[in-house]
């Protein structure tokens, strides 16, 4: 689970990974920007959420690598987005 909302509403950086086999929740390495609305798809083993946060259109991506618990920046999209889908079709990212 990626990111949210504070009852402040303030976007949160915070990152949970569900594992089926174990029935629990563990808490990963944060965002380094927090974001609400964000959008994202599994790539390879790499999860790239863009960034979006409440009521304010971002243009840069991030890359999550789950194996080394890591986030990479991969630049920016050409137009800032908000409230956005994402989708992976035989990609390959940086």
């Amino acid at each position: 689970m990626l990111g949210g909302v504070s009852a402040a509403g303030a976007a949160l950086d915070t990152v949970q990974c569900y594992s089926v086999s174990d029935d629990s929740w563990s808490e990963r390495r944060p965002m380094r920007v927090g974001r609400c609305w964000a959008a994202a798809a599994v790539v390879g083993s790499d999860l790239p959420p863009g960034r979006a946060r409440r009521l304010v259109y971002t243009r840069s991506v991030e890359r999550y690598t789950p194996a080394d618990d890591r986030w990479d920046d991969l630049g920016d999209m050409p137009t800032e987005r908000k409230d956005f889908t994402c989708s992976a079709v035989k990609v390959r990212l940086r």
